[in-house]
């Protein structure tokens, strides 16, 4: 069975033990387990359940492993004729995360 799970107004998909790399979380590592909304589920029928009160009784927790940036994304803007060239470096946060129970 897989999951599809919101977590910060985006979807991802997730089995028992994956392990996900999502934007920065706002919380220590190590802080203990958390719960996010499931929003859709394939049972073993193979068959997928997007609404009923089956979904509000799928608890899925999560664990916070660690913080980090990630790789550098070079921003270069250029006027030709002009003489205009500017370079711009961005880092964007992430937080790794195992999922750890279902139910």
């Amino acid at each position: 069975m897989y999951f599809v799970v919101g977590l910060q107004n985006k979807q991802y998909n997730v089995k028992l033990g994956s392990m996900l790399y999502v934007d920065f979380l706002n919380c220590p590592d190590d802080s203990g387990e958390f719960e996010c909304k499931v929003l859709a589920f394939k049972d073993e029928n193979g068959s997928f359940v997007f609404k009923g009160p089956s979904l509000d009784k799928i608890k899925i927790k999560y664990k916070v492993l660690k913080h980090g940036l990630a790789k550098k994304i070079r921003v270069f803007k250029y006027k030709p004729k002009r003489g205009y060239k500017r370079t711009i470096g961005h880092r964007r946060k992430y937080s790794k995360i195992e999922i750890t129970s279902v139910g």
